[in-house]
């Protein structure tokens, strides 16, 4: 049986297919009189598929009330609270795996707090140049409307890499300086969220960052968090029929981030307050909405801050460029990892080959 109180949490509205929810009293990857929520994970192929075919037809609700939510069978979970999963096979509890887990502001510090918010400022602008629709160009070429950080002829929608073309363009111009002031302020949350993981956990993504030679990125020390994406929504009236979807398209409604690598974490940001989870699984969020019989303002914006680890560094698929090259074709010289697609699921066992290599002579 079960070494940990278990107390059920009741959810008369929750789905048959998805695992009952437990909190957990005397867990051992959390500290002592720590509460925690823990269930039993059917890891067969049926079962997996079964979930999985639930999780991707869901609809993001627009209930806000909590009695509608809970109809739902929904739960809001806790501050501080983490979410531990274990294979219905097992009944070490020492071997269970993290699933999900937030971080309260408390936990992070006022410098930290302050850093963020002044690059979250610089972004938005001041208030009497925001409008809740987006930036327009006039015939002059001057831009005005939406936010700071959307206005200008050279603004990129997305950064695909760590560093971006600024270099070839020439010019470290203010967006470009916005982002990495908000790359560098946002990182002290999600290493903060780290330090709540069980000591066990943070060392396996530690070893398979080192492993891997994953550099650290903005921080000394982050090698978890290596994509910033900023998602910005305008708010809005009580009653309105319009979903995430509108603003943030895809990402909007109910999506899973297939690109991530299983190895680590999403920290999703706001308010200071975070929430961290596996993006492969299928998650979504509902637009920011104002209080009935209020007026939406002209900077009612919700900025969620989302730092999550890219396949291709996670899991050493990338490489690093070293030089150019003469040639159109391949103008410039990579450097790939000295090893890739690493398993993070299992444990690590001496590999046997007729090479000299990493795996056989190094010391894993």
């Amino acid at each position: 049986m079960l070494e940990q109180e278990l107390v059920e949490i009741k959810l008369p509205g929750r789905d048959p297919v998805l695992p009952t929810l437990y909190y957990s009293i005397g867990h051992p990857l959390v500290p002592e009189g720590k509460r925690c929520i823990f269930f039993i994970h059917n890891t067969s192929p049926t079962a997996m598929r079964t979930v999985h075919a639930w999780e991707k037809k869901q609809q993001i609700p627009s209930a806000t009330e909590k009695g509608d939510l809970d109809a739902l069978g929904l739960f809001e979970v806790p501050e501080d609270m983490l979410i531990f999963a274990r294979d219905s096979a097992s009944t070490d509890a020492s071997s269970d795996a993290l699933q999900a887990w937030l971080t309260p502001a408390r936990l992070v510090s006022q410098e930290a707090r302050t850093q963020l918010q002044e690059a979250a400022d610089a972004a938005m602008g001041p208030s009497e140049s925001i409008t809740l629709e987006a930036p327009v160009r006039d015939a002059e070429g001057n831009w005005s409307g939406g936010l700071a950080i959307e206005r200008g002829d050279g603004v990129a929608e997305g950064y695909l890499v760590a560093c971006a073309d600024i270099e070839v363009n020439g010019s470290f111009d203010d967006n470009n300086s916005c982002v990495a002031s908000q790359y560098c302020a946002l990182l002290h949350l999600p290493m903060a969220a780290m330090q709540q993981m069980p000591e066990s956990t943070r060392k396996d993504i530690e070893d398979h960052t080192s492993m891997l030679n994953i550099p650290a990125l903005g921080l000394p020390g982050n090698t978890a968090h290596n994509t910033l994406q900023l998602n910005v929504a305008p708010a809005q009236p009580y009653g309105s029929e319009k979903t995430l979807a509108n603003s943030l398209g895809f990402y909007g409604g109910n999506h899973n981030d297939n690109k991530d690598s299983p190895a680590r974490f999403t920290n999703m940001l706001r308010n200071f307050d975070s929430a961290n989870f596996c993006g492969l699984n299928y998650h979504g969020g509902t637009p920011p909405i104002a209080p009935q019989g209020v007026d939406v303002a002209n900077d009612a914006y919700r900025m969620t801050f989302i730092s999550y680890p890219p396949e291709q560094m996670g899991d050493g698929l990338g490489h690093v460029v070293v030089g150019a090259m003469p040639t159109a074709k391949d103008p410039v010289l990579k450097m790939s990892a000295e090893m890739q697609h690493v398993d993070c699921e299992s444990r690590l066992t001496r590999a046997s080959t007729t090479q000299a290599n990493f795996a056989v002579v190094g010391k894993l």
